[in-house]
């Protein structure tokens, strides 16, 4: 299986081997290693599986616990698939580890965001998460291939996440319509808003009724 997944050459390829009704025993391989979960194969596979069998729920047994995996055709005649991972969580980053990550990077402690500070993170597959203060940061990768293929080797790290926080500021519609009684009463105020705001000329203009600023980003809340 790893000198197929070598010879293929994918990030990750499956091997599935069935194991009685609605169950399915399958193990992933990347060019250089077996890893324990796939996500995308996961899901590429329940499809191919339907493709030949039919869609349906499946199980899918693998080295980071059992997928259940779900396939049906939608309005469109199209196949579509969803899976519950196995239950994800994270820990924190060993102080050693984070240096010698942010050293194969090429990185400092500066370029981190001190607001997401480093973890390590399951979804199926262990990986280190990093997050960059600026855009620039994370854009500018030269990286040290052997230092950091050693370091996750050693620590059992199927891939690193490198990641940006974007802060996004926009108007969304607070509520689409109004019941009846709460439509006849917002007529009647409207007039005496527009007086108002006439008349406060030195202070800035409301939003308009049925909109809202939002802030959204980690760790902020919506205004």
């Amino acid at each position: 299986m790893q000198r197929v997944a070598a010879e293929v050459g994918y990030s990750e390829t499956a091997f599935l081997v069935p194991e009685g009704s609605g169950s399915v025993r399958v193990r992933y391989f990347s060019p250089l290693a077996e890893v324990p979960f796939c996500g995308h194969a996961t899901i590429a596979s329940a499809v191919a599986l339907a493709v030949r069998h039919g869609p349906g729920t499946l199980r899918f047994d693998t080295a980071a616990g059992a997928v259940a995996v779900r396939t049906a055709v939608d309005g469109g005649g199209l196949l579509r698939a969803t899976l519950v991972s196995v239950e994800p969580r994270t820990v924190a980053l060993d102080d050693a580890d984070a240096a010698e990550l942010l050293a194969a990077l090429g990185w400092s402690a500066d370029d981190l965001d001190v607001a997401l500070p480093p973890r390590v993170a399951f979804a199926g597959a262990w990986h280190p998460v990093l997050a960059a203060a600026t855009r620039a940061r994370l854009a500018d990768l030269d990286y040290d291939f052997p230092r950091l293929g050693a370091l996750m080797a050693a620590r059992g790290w199927t891939t690193v996440a490198l990641v940006h926080r974007v802060v996004t500021v926009f108007r969304t519609t607070e509520r689409d319509e109004l019941a009846a009684g709460e439509a006849q009463h917002e007529a009647e105020l409207e007039p005496q808003r527009r007086a108002d705001r006439a008349e406060t000329v030195d202070e800035p203009e409301e939003s308009p009724p049925g909109t809202a600023r939002v802030a959204a980003s980690a760790g902020e809340e919506a205004s």
